[in-house]
């Protein structure tokens, strides 16, 4: 929960019902999903997917900002600028792809359910 919504619940260490509440509902939120996680096969695929999508997307920005740890490799501010907008460009592009190839994995039938 953002920290200033958490703030007004809990006071001098008395923590208000309604927090109390919203935490218990995040906890079954949280269990249900685990469960969905550990039934459904289906599921992890599409989670993993995801995460190879952003790693994807890691490796790009990890090129572009070759430096130590992905820092900047100059200390030139025009550099910077250009590695900052070349890398948002990068960013923006792959958004715009995956924006259009949505509609094709929409389309798709689920795994299982023939088609």
């Amino acid at each position: 929960m953002p920290r200033p919504f958490c703030g007004a619940l809990t006071r001098d260490n008395a923590q208000h019902p309604t927090y109390q509440a919203l935490r218990s509902w995040a906890w079954a939120l949280k269990t249900i999903f685990l469960c969905d996680y550990a039934r459904l096969e289906s599921l992890r695929r599409e989670i993993h997917e995801g995460l190879q999508v952003i790693e994807t997307g890691n490796s790009a920005n990890d090129f572009i900002l070759y430096g130590k740890g992905g820092e900047f490799a100059s200390n030139k501010q025009e550099d910077q600028e250009v590695v900052m907008l070349s890398l948002h460009l990068l960013q923006i592009s792959l958004v715009y792809i995956n924006t259009l190839m949505m509609p094709a994995a929409y389309s798709r039938s689920p795994p299982g359910k023939g088609g």
